[in-house]
């Protein structure tokens, strides 16, 4: 079941889902590593008071990189996701 947490930030609504996969490797026990992907929409252009290079929801993943919490993928996704809705800031 995703552990799913969800965010405000400089008027985009976020939402992010955290899974956990499960890695196998020959004999070992298994190990859980944890991925996330995120949506992000903007609340509403007039409250935000800021204009926006692109003001369409956006979807932003891990790609490839796991990790071995889902608070750490979580605190990884959320950082991402800010970094984007800054760039998007004109």
């Amino acid at each position: 079941m995703p552990q799913i947490v969800k965010a405000e930030y400089r008027g985009w609504r976020i939402e992010i889902r955290c899974v956990a996969d499960q890695d196998a490797a020959g004999d070992a026990p298994r190990a859980q590593r944890y991925t996330a992907s995120a949506h992000a929409e903007l609340i509403e252009q007039s409250q935000s008071g800021d204009i926006w290079i692109d003001a369409r929801a956006q979807v932003i993943t891990l790609g490839n990189r796991h990790f071995p919490t889902a608070e750490a993928c979580i605190a990884m996704l959320l950082a991402d996701v800010k970094e984007l809705i800054d760039a998007l800031k004109t």
